[in-house]
């Protein structure tokens, strides 16, 4: 397995799907140079805009890949700035929006950007919103079940989903399978095992700060043990 997804994911752009929804007109479309936010989220003229059906990992998350940290929601941004960064746009909104954000099915170069994360294995499909997307969603279901097939980016290493990552964020706290708190403090970097005593108590939440498998990674990535 290759310690990296990011080549493959390249690699696999290649020769993927452009389709957008056809029959819609111009004045429904947002245009304009695209700045990449994070995997997910594009920024034309001031207008944020939630890529459509896709959901990739967020931009501090980490995933597992044989045992070690991959920082699976960087590279998700990485892919998507190879794509989009400072390239001309066009995204045709939907009719639901995120969290004031606008939700739409974008294109860079007749490339259609939800359908090329989800063939790279760059994010997970929103399967709940595809009545809202007839005229993609088959194509955007064979494209995440290839790539699940083949193994090919988050689908070849241990991770959560970026919906489930986000809740335990919220919480602070960490799931059963990276229950390791590498948390940063005045006192420094530091890591608690389940069971310590401020175990309960740290929440993860800053960018430098992860939840991870073992104390090994912990050790690996600069966090020492927390004093009894």
């Amino acid at each position: 397995m290759p310690r990296s997804w990011l080549v493959p994911a390249l690699i696999a752009l290649v020769a993927m799907p452009t389709a957008l929804a056809a029959g819609r007109t111009a004045p429904d479309t947002i245009t304009g140079i695209a700045r990449v936010i994070d995997g997910d989220t594009l920024d034309i003229g001031g207008t944020r805009i939630r890529l459509a059906l896709v959901d990739a990992p967020e931009r501090d998350q980490t995933c597992d890949l044989a045992g070690k940290p991959m920082p699976c929601g960087a590279a998700a941004r990485h892919l998507l700035q190879t794509l989009a960064e400072g390239r001309r746009a066009t995204c045709l909104p939907g009719p639901t929006l995120s969290y004031g954000r606008i939700v739409g099915m974008c294109q860079v170069q007749g490339r259609n950007l939800s359908l090329a994360l989800l063939d790279a294995g760059a994010g997970v499909l929103m399967q709940h919103y595809l009545p809202e997307w007839p005229d993609q969603a088959k194509a955007m279901q064979a494209a995440e079940t290839a790539a699940h097939a083949a193994r090919i980016g988050i689908w070849g290493m241990r991770a959560e989903t970026p919906a489930a990552f986000r809740a335990a964020r919220r919480k602070g706290d960490c799931p059963a399978d990276r229950p390791v708190k590498a948390n940063v403090s005045k006192n420094g970097r530091i890591y608690h095992l389940p069971g310590s005593p401020a175990y309960a108590k740290t929440r993860i939440s800053g960018p430098d700060e992860a939840c991870l498998a073992t104390k090994e990674q912990a050790q690996a990535a600069g966090f020492r043990p927390a004093r009894s």
